[in-house]
């Protein structure tokens, strides 16, 4: 069955508002369309009110999930991130949480300014399709739930990806873990 575009996305603001309730975040749901802003959250702390907006991809596709989000304009913002949503076969699966720089690092552009974060291709570094590179990034919910703590590193974007990177590869289990040799092995392949 063919989900509508308009279905999809709220399908995928609900997960995305779903999620973010069970970790103690206040999300708001704008009654009027504001122009890429899907939901307003508000964290413990002092944090400013969050702006997210939320792309999902795969909701149709009955093989493997193309994972390409597009954002057709951009505010690149501290305060602003971009949730891409999977859903392979209809499915809700992995959530990217991108703050908007970092969509906006990693995403190629067209002349009429929408940009394009091509998850399964895209720029890579260091030989890895992106979402190798950007793995510290899915199902990362706690730069939302949590940003006072990252919100010094939200300019930075190649340092967040490092620093997300280094997580993931802690929290991974050990056949998914790269070795420092390997990955000192793929560093020096691209340069």
């Amino acid at each position: 069955m063919k989900i509508d575009r308009q279905v999809q996305g709220k399908l995928a603001e609900i997960e995305v508002v779903s999620n973010l309730m069970s970790l103690g975040a206040v999300p708001y749901l704008p009654l009027t369309d504001i122009e890429g802003v899907d939901v307003i959250v508000t964290v413990k702390g002092s944090a400013p009110p969050l702006r997210l907006q939320i792309k999902a991809r795969g909701f149709n596709n009955g093989s493997a999930p193309r994972r390409l989000f597009r954002v057709n304009r951009l505010e690149v913002a501290d305060d602003f991130f971009v949730v891409c949503v999977e859903a392979p076969g209809g499915k809700i699966g992995d959530k990217w949480i991108f703050p908007s720089l970092v969509f906006d690092a990693y995403a190629t552009r067209d002349s009429n300014g929408i940009r394009d974060l091509n998850l399964d291709g895209g720029k890579g570094k260091y030989g890895q399709p992106l979402h190798e590179l950007l793995c510290g990034f899915r199902n990362r919910w706690e730069l939302i739930t949590e940003y006072e703590s990252f919100i010094d590193l939200m300019s930075s974007p190649e340092d967040l990806e490092d620093v997300l990177t280094m997580k993931d590869a802690l929290e991974g289990r050990d056949e998914e873990v790269l070795s420092l040799d390997e990955y000192e092995r793929l560093r020096r392949a691209r340069i």
